[in-house]
């Protein structure tokens, strides 16, 4: 059937348009604009970051680095676990930051760059035995109740029993037995 045809039940009209970004190459469109043009479209995505040390267990201050091999990208880490974004974290400009970790502590770093859209977000967990032997009963940011659904609530309590962990006859054990335990940093 002939789209000028009577019997035709619907009449199609296709119309091209053309949008020419800055250099004139292929965008890509985060927003969708159905029935408009185009917004601005980005040249492409920051690659992903590259952590060294992996996250796990350790001993000693130590310094991580997080790297991105995508020109004239910025860096943007936290260690408190929270999000980096561009109005939350340490900037470092220059494609490598070199962050100082002394103390149990989540890594999460973006990398961002102009008309570019941002790295995905890398995560580690440093992991440091002697905090966690030694955490307080009730840190801050943490709930102070643990809320039951099949029993009442109770008091919350973070601290390992100070009698155990300072007690010479147990703090090797428990130092190796923490270690040995299939442990899933996230």
């Amino acid at each position: 059937v002939d789209a000028d045809d009577a019997d035709a039940l619907l009449g199609l009209t296709l119309t091209a348009q053309s949008v020419r970004t800055s250099a004139d190459e292929a965008a890509w469109f985060p927003e969708p604009t159905p029935g408009e043009p185009n917004g601005r479209g980005l040249q492409g995505f920051v690659g992903p970051l590259t952590v060294t040390p992996e996250r796990g267990f350790f001993d000693a201050a130590f310094t991580a680095s997080v790297h991105t091999d995508t020109a004239g990208a910025t860096i943007i880490y936290t260690l408190d676990g929270t999000t980096p974004t561009v109005d939350h974290g340490t900037l470092v400009t220059g494609g490598d930051a070199q962050v100082q970790v002394d103390t149990t502590s989540t890594l999460r770093a973006v990398a961002v760059a102009q008309d570019w859209g941002d790295s995905p977000v890398a995560t580690h967990s440093y992991l440091f035995i002697e905090d966690i032997i030694h955490q307080p009963g009730a840190p801050e940011g943490l709930p102070a109740t643990w809320d039951g659904m099949a029993q009442p609530p109770t008091a919350g309590d973070y601290e390992m029993d100070p009698e155990i962990v300072d007690d010479a006859a147990y703090t090797d054990d428990l130092i190796a037995g923490l270690r040995a335990i299939p442990s899933l940093c996230i």
